[in-house]
């Protein structure tokens, strides 16, 4: 196999916003839920990595059907990373990991994962919608890096 990775920089469409006549040097940013396409056009289930930087508590990944109806697998992390943490998240073979890093220091949240979710799963071949949400406003970035894999001869 050889991989090839893709990243993806979460974007919402901001929607009910207070609008300014002054150009200010920062944006205004506020969401619970955001979602992406995903395109996994390897040769077979693609492994993921996510990057919830803080502030933010308990975020999910829900993958769905490209439609966008039918949900295919979800994770839910109980956990809260304040301002100059991050939670992580992998679903790399021999890399499994759901850890809060936090003032120098790592937590292990696997542990905390509801286990009648499929928690460590991969993006099937096709084309997906990832949702991604949190129990709080979503103020700082969510970096996905889908892991593609190729059979090659």
């Amino acid at each position: 196999f050889s991989g090839a990775e893709t990243r993806f920089e979460v974007e919402t469409e901001v929607t009910d916003a207070m609008q300014y006549e002054y150009k200010y040097p920062f944006r205004y940013k506020n969401f619970t839920a955001g979602r992406i396409t995903l395109t996994n056009d390897g040769s077979v289930p693609a492994p993921l990595t996510v990057r919830f930087d803080g502030p933010i508590t308990n975020p999910a990944l829900t993958l769905y059907e490209q439609d966008g109806s039918t949900e295919v697998s979800r994770v839910e992390i109980t956990g809260e990373a304040h301002a100059d943490g991050a939670i992580l998240y992998s679903s790399v073979d021999g890399d499994l990991l759901c850890r809060l890093e936090e003032d120098g220091t790592e937590t292990n949240l696997a542990g905390a994962l509801d286990i009648t979710n499929e928690n460590f799963f991969k993006v099937p071949v096709g084309t997906y919608v990832l949702q991604i949400s949190a129990d709080s406003a979503i103020t700082s970035g969510v970096t996905v890096t889908l892991m593609k894999l190729y059979k090659a001869v």
